[in-house]
């Protein structure tokens, strides 16, 4: 798909992300977490209606396979279990993250932060915070112990 139509579809879901969020009474636009957060209270059986932002999550993860399959760049690849690990503590502790700042890195760093959101701010120090520690433990340690 040319990058200029591409651009022009995710600016037109936009759009509609919006005006859907206006006529559900939700205003603001894209969002994640909440929708991820609403997919799990609905399996566990708490009581959640299906909204346009658990369909807009579905529609994220098959538009994804979808176009994976069209560029035939669609392939089941292994990993080592030390790379599995990591990824899977990096997605838990953004998981978390994005739970206890009711708002995922787009949302807190970008959006809140240009409402000059108190919320948005504390969320975007504590991002860069995770960010330099994350880089500490994963490149700047490993460094130092090859040094030494």
């Amino acid at each position: 798909m040319p990058t200029l139509l591409a651009a022009f579809l995710i600016g037109i879901t936009a759009g509609f992300a919006f005006l859907f969020n206006f006529w559900s009474h939700s205003f603001g636009g894209f969002a994640i977490t909440g929708p991820v957060s609403s997919w799990l209270s609905l399996i566990i059986g708490g009581g959640v209606q299906l909204n346009w932002g658990m369909y807009f999550i579905i529609g994220i993860i098959l538009g994804s396979f979808i176009c994976s399959l069209g560029k035939n760049e669609f392939r089941f690849q292994g990993s080592d279990g030390k790379t599995l690990l990591k990824a899977f503590i990096g997605g838990a502790l953004m998981g978390i993250g994005a739970s206890l700042a009711k708002g995922c890195l787009v949302s807190n760093g970008l959006v809140y932060t240009a409402m000059l959101s108190v919320q948005g701010w504390i969320g975007l120090i504590f991002i860069i915070l995770g960010n330099w520690i994350t880089t500490f433990f994963m490149y700047k340690l490993p460094l130092l112990k090859i040094k030494s």
